[in-house]
């Protein structure tokens, strides 16, 4: 007996389609919401201000345009004009997302691993997304392969030719999706791999005891974004969920879509099965980004803020959070304060279990054409370790030159590297 695709079954389908995009849209409209409001308020708009946050609010206004599409799309029974434009939109609101979400994973990588400055680049990222996914979906709609799918009875691509259709799906939305997939592991893995790396060499570089003097060469050549990225690598790896989520969603959705452009049709309850799945995860892909910028440590810090202004309670005192500040004076000074935790030193055998503590300094480093410091704050395990001084003043530490000085001074101030994530 021959499987019968029922009117039932569509109804279904197009309905999973529809609910979880309206949903997904819902949310994201919420989020952009308590966004703006966070922006709106000076003290909070501080704690947004980072490069990848700022990529994953484009991303987010995108799915909510993406979800509202797919909730039109999937109340459409038949041809008709908005059936075509909402696939349009839906392929372009798609891959733009995609394409953010793959400038997020090389952000991480050319900040983290290279140094490079991502707020110089994040106009780039924008830029090159937009046209990217303009050039990708102008020709299929130009050709009117967008609309009303004779195969599952719904607006998809609405060439009944299986050649014809499958090489437009594939040059014009799921090869771009599966590279963008693969850049987003690279990227990622670099990052990982590198953080991985330096964490064991600072943790041998790095004891708990005075420095020696071969140390200090040692440290002086660390390159700045190493120290930043060992402090900052709960932040670096929450940003690379955007990425990995990003990775999960559109390899099982590149496989539901194919599966049912090959099979040319709904023929048995596998078919049937693989189109409620992608139902579902083209539905809810704007739930996932929505609750991942709702959850972003970012937001809550920012939000935390604002509803405190509103409230009128005094901002919590984080002076112990950070047990190193850096502030610069009038006659070109740079003053750092840092405050020394208690430390169990390995002692000999006659005096186990003796604590020593090492206290509080102040110390004053004058850039001049003499000598030249640099400031390292390591503390991979919360803790504040102080690099010791150049024994001889006129002596610069080896590979510092001069003319990147101000370069890694620059990169020593932990809220513009936080920045550039």
């Amino acid at each position: 007996m021959a499987y019968e695709f029922t009117a039932h079954m569509t109804t279904v389908s197009n309905n999973l389609w529809a609910v979880t995009s309206a949903v997904g849209a819902g949310i994201c409209f919420l989020v952009l919401l308590v966004i703006a409001a966070v922006w709106s308020y000076p003290k909070s708009r501080a704690h947004l201000d980072r490069v990848s946050f700022r990529v994953v609010v484009y991303v987010v206004f995108a799915n909510m345009l993406f979800g509202t599409a797919s909730a039109v799309g999937g109340t459409r029974t038949g041809p008709s004009f908005l059936c075509g434009f909402s696939i349009f939109i839906l392929q372009l609101t798609l891959q733009f997302s995609g394409f953010l979400l793959f400038c997020v994973a090389l952000n991480l990588q050319l900040v983290v691993v290279h140094g490079l400055n991502g707020q110089r680049l994040e106009k780039y990222y924008l830029i090159g997304s937009t046209l990217l996914a303009l050039a990708l979906v102008i020709p299929p709609y130009a050709a009117k392969q967008y609309g009303w799918d004779p195969l599952e009875q719904d607006c998809w691509y609405t060439n009944d030719n299986r050649g014809q259709r499958i090489a437009w799906q594939v040059a014009t939305q799921t090869a771009w999706t599966f590279l963008t997939v693969i850049g987003e592991l690279v990227c990622s893995t670099i990052v990982l791999i590198f953080l991985f790396r330096h964490d064991i060499r600072l943790r041998k570089v790095f004891t708990l005891t005075t420095a020696s003097m071969s140390h200090s060469s040692r440290l002086s050549s660390t390159a700045p974004q190493i120290i930043k990225a060992t402090r900052y690598k709960s932040v670096i790896l929450r940003v690379a969920l955007y990425p990995a989520f990003s990775c999960v969603v559109n390899l099982l959705s590149i496989a539901t879509v194919l599966h049912s452009t090959i099979a040319n049709g709904i023929h048995n309850d596998t078919d049937y099965n693989v189109l409620l799945l992608s139902d579902f995860l083209y539905g809810g892909r704007a739930i996932v980004y929505g609750l991942l910028a709702a959850s972003d440590p970012a937001l809550i810090r920012g939000a935390s803020t604002l509803m405190r202004a509103i409230l009128g309670t005094p901002d919590p005192d984080t002076s112990v959070l950070d047990p190193i500040s850096i502030t610069s004076s009038d006659d070109n000074r740079v003053v750092v304060h840092v405050e020394l935790s208690t430390f169990r030193s390995p002692p000999p055998q006659e005096e186990r279990d003796v604590d020593f503590k090492l206290p509080s300094c102040e110390r004053t480093l004058k850039q001049d054409d003499d000598a030249r410091d640099e400031i390292l704050d390591i503390h991979p395990r919360r803790y504040a370790i102080e690099n010791i001084e150049q024994q001889n003043s006129n002596v610069r530490p080896a590979g510092l030159m001069r003319r990147k000085s101000d370069k890694r001074m620059s990169m020593m101030d932990d809220d513009s590297f936080e920045k550039k994530l």
